[in-house]
């Protein structure tokens, strides 16, 4: 059974090449440009990873990451951040997510970042 990963990206760019890549990686991929709605979108395809952006419009990433590890059904699924920021890797370990991915980022690297958080 192949592995479902959710991605969360406003970008549509960066949303359809992590898409592509992780998809030829043999992944089950759901891919959102809005993750308003985050608990109904795991609740929907149960992921077995979840990646976010870290800045995106009406998305409080705090706030998302701390519904889904406030959720039974959520709060053991692994979340990576994705962004530019500068301070991205900063809230990733204050948010205490399982990893963070920086844009622009090689596709090697996120591959092998998905491969360890996905086991």
């Amino acid at each position: 059974m192949r592995k479902k990963i959710v991605v969360c990206d406003d970008d549509e760019a960066i949303l359809d090449v992590v898409t592509d890549i992780l998809k030829d990686e043999g992944y089950e991929v759901h891919s959102f440009n809005d993750c308003s709605q985050i608990a109904q979108i795991v609740k929907d395809f149960t992921p077995d990873l979840i990646i976010l952006d870290i800045w995106m419009p009406k998305v409080n990433v705090k706030d998302t990451v701390g519904a889904l590890k406030a959720n039974a059904s959520s709060k053991n699924i692994p979340v990576l951040l994705i962004s530019a920021l500068n301070e991205g890797e900063t809230i990733s370990k204050e948010l205490k997510v399982s990893g963070f991915i920086r844009k622009p980022f090689n596709v090697e690297d996120l591959i092998s970042v998905v491969k360890k958080k996905i086991r």
